[in-house]
């Protein structure tokens, strides 16, 4: 029974999938640029091309913070010459990225040819990658670099090489850019990834230091609230970014979903505030000591996992008028709550059992 109950309890949290969206170029993508050398064994130049993307998203994610106006104008014009220039990309380490990229690609379709053919026909690549670049640096606030994994075995090889087989073309600087511009797939994991990092730190906050956390959320001292939790102001800019990417991706897939089943209102996305965050940390934490009377190794952390889109992410990140800090807050608020919700459905059918 306990094992039933288990499961039964894992099925509340539901996972969903991106899709990936770009145009395409046929004669490009037909034709195949030899790399200078493979990988010998599978995805041994995986992790050396994480790097590079990094490398790119970095240049990127700096010309954007220096001045996001000239780079936006810069991208939305596809103006290539001036993209170099306001990043300080070399040719050399672009080539270097067509290179990895080709030899990746080439080692994962050795070992997976029935797939990339099974793949290619659902993803393209598109022909301006700039101005879908520019976009993405825009809905991250210059947080590109927060896309990539920091571990190569964290990213799908095969979306990812689904994607370089239809950006490929001679062009190295073309063929960068229409890769870097076509990474969105993976907002969604590292979302999820990072609501799990910011709850393991603010559990740990409140199991060692409950008076500080709450006195520093009272106060609504935001940054004392990161030095407390051990948090950064980046990982807050990158999390919110995260799901700014995540909704705009889902959004253009499904351009008719309906939020109405999932809820269609946010008591606290107009003044969301660190005392309700804690109001969150004490409930939740709470909860799972009662779920741990039934099932001791049930929960150590809660674990966020995002529906196909969660309702958070279209409340918080479309209020008026604009405010960074304001979604953020908005949103943390917002799925936390919604996950105590869910994890007191939890706690329900242990209670339920064991009265059965």
């Amino acid at each position: 029974m306990k094992k039933h109950i288990l499961a039964i309890a894992a099925a509340i949290v539901v996972a969903g999938t991106i899709t990936f969206i770009a145009c395409n170029k046929d004669n490009d993508t037909n034709q195949i640029v030899n790399p200078s050398y493979v990988s010998a064994k599978g995805g041994m130049t995986l992790e050396q091309l994480r790097n590079a993307m990094v490398a790119y998203y970095a240049a990127c994610d700096r010309a954007y913070q220096d001045d996001s106006t000239t780079f936006l104008s810069v991208c939305a014009n596809s103006d290539m010459t001036n993209f170099l220039t306001i990043t300080g990309l070399t040719s050399e380490a672009i080539t270097d990225y067509q290179t990895l990229a080709l030899s990746e690609n080439e080692d994962y379709i050795n070992k997976h040819p029935n797939l990339i053919k099974e793949v290619i026909q659902r993803f393209s690549c598109q022909e301006y990658p700039l101005p879908r670049l520019g976009k993405l640096a825009s809905q991250t606030n210059g947080h590109l670099s927060a896309l990539i994994p920091e571990s190569a075995v964290e990213i799908n090889r095969d979306h990812l090489n689904s994607i370089i087989y239809a950006c490929r073309c001679d062009n190295p600087h073309i063929m960068a850019a229409r890769i870097s511009s076509s990474l969105s797939y993976m907002a969604k994991r590292q979302l999820s990834s990072m609501l799990n990092v910011f709850w393991r730190h603010c559990d740990y906050a409140y199991v060692n230091s409950p008076t500080l956390l709450k006195g520093t959320c009272e106060k609504e001292d935001h940054n004392l609230f990161y030095e407390v939790t051990k948090l950064s102001q980046d990982f807050f800019d990158e999390l919110i970014g995260l799901a700014n990417v995540s909704y705009s991706e889902f959004i253009e897939d499904n351009p008719d979903y309906d939020f109405t089943g999932n809820g269609d209102t946010c008591s606290k996305c107009q003044q969301p505030s660190l005392i309700e965050i804690w109001y969150r940390i004490a409930d939740i934490h709470s909860v799972s000591d009662k779920i741990k009377e039934y099932a001791p190794d049930y929960f150590d952390t809660v674990v966020y996992m995002l529906p196909p889109i969660d309702p958070c992410i279209k409340w918080c990140t479309n209020l008026q008028p604009r405010n960074h800090d304001r979604e953020q807050w908005c949103y943390l608020d917002c799925t936390m709550e919604r996950n105590l919700l869910k994890i007191q459905q939890v706690l329900m059918m242990f209670e339920y059992a064991a009265t059965h």
